[in-house]
Parts: structure tokens; C-alpha cells; sequence
């Protein structure tokens, strides 16, 4: 028969929990890709402004809108009528 002592510490050896190194999976079986980084041009537009004590950048001139006229008929006399502009 095999020793018991020898038996209890092979056991403890193969159940001991191993500790993984911190890398995601990719980097662990394949190794680390290291990529230098190019610094990347910062656009302002959806940057909040709550908390920061400069101004907002200016938002772009308004165009108007379009108004296109509309004309009436009165069915029984045929008259024409004129209303208002309205803006589409």
C-alpha cells in the first residue's frame, strides 16, 4: 500500500488553487501586442460644460427656415386667398 502521508500530500498539491496572472485570456495564450498609441484629436462638440469654468464654444449660425405660401380657394365664389406664411 502506498503511504499515506506521501498520498495526503500529493492531494494537497494537485487541489491547490493556482493563481492566474492578471491578463485577459488573448494576451495570456498569445502574448502582449504592444501597440504604441497615437495621441488622437479631442472634438469639443459633445464635451459638457457644466462643470467647467470656460465658455462654451459657439454653436453655428441659425439659417431661417423656408416659408413656402399656401393659396385658398373659396369652392362657391373662386376667390383667392392669401394666408399667412408658414415656415416648413
Amino acid at each position: 500500500m502506498a503511504n499515506p502521508l506521501l498520498t495526503a500530500q500529493l492531494h494537497l498539491e494537485y487541489t491547490r488553487r493556482r493563481v492566474a496572472p492578471n491578463l485577459n485570456t488573448k494576451d495570456r495564450l498569445f502574448g502582449l501586442n504592444e501597440v504604441p498609441r497615437t495621441p488622437r484629436k479631442v472634438n469639443p462638440t459633445f464635451k459638457s460644460t457644466i462643470f467647467s469654468e470656460t465658455t462654451p464654444p459657439s454653436s453655428p449660425a441659425k439659417t431661417p427656415k423656408k416659408a413656402v405660401p399656401i393659396l385658398e380657394r373659396n369652392p362657391i365664389t373662386g376667390e383667392v386667398k392669401l394666408p399667412q406664411k408658414i415656415s416648413v
